[in-house]
């Protein structure tokens, strides 16, 4: 969507047998690649989608728009097996960077709004590009570890929270917080002083931030009377200290991504 315009939504890709779930962008914002089921394709406006793996987890793209990251689990017994793989976009040729196995995780089912932010958030395995070059990749209950693009190298890390998300510039970040069915959405300072606040009605998950570090895009679960949930985007703009306003109303929008910037992962502060 070109918010420089009052014109709809452009589809760039869709499949009627398949629900997207994930995708992701390359940082030019020439193209992207989606997950339709475990089956990943390319993104190319005006072009056909191409095949370009099987079995896929989850994906990222790096700093380089011809390389796609992506993880691939498999089962070896009681145990789960991540590897990450390199994509090339252009031809589809895949190698394996690492692969690192974990006790396979015991998941409890929890609300459908609860899943649903879970599930925009990532999900059990999630894939960073962070801020310094390396790749991380998170397993909920199994670990985190820190993987070299160039080596392959994976180091096992002693921590389970997932990187932060900051601004472009790594001035800014905005953390949230769920409380009887409402969300506190708090602009915090490079040093932590909070700067802005707002509070919607519903769970927020896979918060983006704009190029320019003005605006962020989020998704807003809301559960129905009938068990289900809607889930709709909403844009917050912190500089004019805006309520955040409703981008869509089909209750089924989720994981936005600005095009042509790139999501800054870094640790607690942005000097780490």
């Amino acid at each position: 969507r070109d918010f420089t315009t009052d014109e709809e939504p452009v589809i760039e890709a869709q499949d009627a047998r398949y629900d997207v779930r994930r995708f992701a962008w390359s940082p030019d914002g020439r193209h992207g690649a989606g997950l339709l089921g475990d089956v990943l394709v390319s993104i190319e406006p005006g072009a056909d989608k191409r095949r370009l793996g099987d079995g896929i987890e989850t994906i990222v793209f790096g700093a380089d728009p011809a390389t796609l990251y992506a993880v691939r689990v498999t089962e070896d017994g009681a145990n789960d097996v991540a590897t990450v793989l390199a994509i090339d976009f252009g031809s589809g040729e895949s190698t394996e960077l690492a692969s690192v196995s974990y006790a396979r995780p015991s998941l409890e089912q929890e609300a459908a709004v609860n899943e649903a932010q879970f599930a925009d958030d990532g999900g059990a395995v999630r894939l960073y590009w962070m801020h310094d070059g390396t790749l991380r990749l998170w397993a909920l209950g199994g670990g985190q570890w820190e993987i070299d693009p160039a080596s392959g190298e994976a180091t096992e890390l002693d921590t389970q929270d997932v990187p932060w998300l900051w601004d472009p510039d790594g001035r800014h970040r905005v953390s949230y917080a769920a409380s009887q069915g409402t969300t506190t959405l708090t602009l915090l300072g490079r040093m932590g002083d909070e700067q802005a606040t707002t509070t919607v009605e519903g769970l927020v998950s896979h918060l983006r931030w704009s190029p320019d570090g003005k605006r962020v895009v989020f998704t807003l679960g809301r559960p129905t009377s009938g068990g289900g949930v809607l889930q709709d985007l909403f844009l917050w703009d912190q500089a004019d200290c805006q309520e955040p306003c409703q981008l869509t109303n089909t209750g089924a929008a989720f994981g936005a991504q600005w095009v042509g910037t790139m999501d800054r992962f870094q640790e607690a502060t942005p000097d780490a």
